[in-house]
């Protein structure tokens, strides 16, 4: 029996967990969709939405020195990671249901006995 979880209607993102593999649909970077056996999955990490303070001081200085008015507060979208054994697959999230996307993390730990049942970082 698989379990479906949606973490994005538009452009559609979910995964398809069975009981061997996680299936991957990802619409707004095909790149990041497949199949991946849950042996073959070494970690999987939520990086969160983060402000880039350098760039955003950078931006707001050269503003002030420049006069242009095109400094501003850049942030960094949150993602997902996933290792394999055979490669990185990064999953952007922005508009991604968070909660749901902790669920799935959750479930995939269970199917692939990692120690943690929440990575984040």
């Amino acid at each position: 029996m698989s379990s479906v979880f949606v973490l994005r209607d538009h452009p559609e993102l979910k995964f398809i967990l069975d009981a061997n593999q996680v299936k991957i649909i990802d619409l707004s970077d095909p790149t990041s969709s497949g199949s991946y056996l849950y042996s073959e999955i070494r970690s999987i990490t939520l990086n969160e939405k983060e402000t880039n303070w350098m760039f955003s001081i950078f931006s707001i200085l050269l503003e002030f020195w420049t006069g242009l008015g095109n400094g501003k507060i850049y942030e960094t979208n949150a993602n997902l990671t996933l290792i394999t054994d055979k490669q990185k697959i990064k999953i952007g999230l922005q508009g991604a249901d968070l909660k749901q996307v902790n669920k799935t993390i959750e479930f995939i730990n269970e199917k692939t006995h990692l120690d943690s049942k929440l990575i984040t970082k």
